[in-house]
């Protein structure tokens, strides 16, 4: 009995300081990951990702023993290794190179977006419905504010933006 509204897409990507990949390098490709530290929370066990070949799925081992995306992102920032991160989330540290996008021809399934989730009711609180109609103004298109200016995306094997 619930309605689920998309609200924008919710874009990963694979990324880490400057400072860590001047000391470790970067990867090249999924085989390449498992020389690096990797950092996710303990919700993510697979990250689903799209890139040159289709869909591929990759099974991080963490360097973090943490169940909070917040800790894990701001170790990312703090050059403690290659995080799969929401642009949402850091979508401002992109911009200015305080965060760098690691193998870019790699980013999260397509498939994932941000949805506003209320009560089916047959009649929706105004206040519901304005709120819902606020954030779809807000985040409603396909390149929301925190995706802008920090490069293409691959979606399916394309890239888009």
């Amino acid at each position: 009995s619930l309605v689920a509204r998309r609200l924008a897409p919710n874009r990963r990507v694979l990324c880490a300081a400057p400072e860590y990949l001047r000391r470790h390098g970067e990867p090249r490709d999924l085989r390449d990951l498992s020389r690096h530290k990797l950092l996710t929370a303990g919700p993510q066990i697979i990250w689903r990702m799209e890139g040159p070949e289709g869909p591929v799925t990759y099974k991080p081992q963490s360097i973090l023993q943490t169940n909070s995306s917040e800790v894990v992102r701001e170790a990312v920032v703090s050059g403690m290794g290659i995080g799969f991160r929401s642009t949402w989330d850091v979508g401002t540290e992109l911009k200015p190179g305080v965060l760098k996008r690691v193998m870019p021809a790699y980013s999260g399934a397509s498939d994932v977006n941000i949805y506003a989730v209320y009560s089916g009711r047959r009649l929706v609180p105004p206040k519901v419905r304005a709120f819902v109609d606020f954030l779809v103004g807000l985040f409603g298109s396909e390149i929301p504010y925190w995706d802008r200016d920090i490069g293409p995306m691959v979606v399916g094997g394309t890239r888009e933006g």
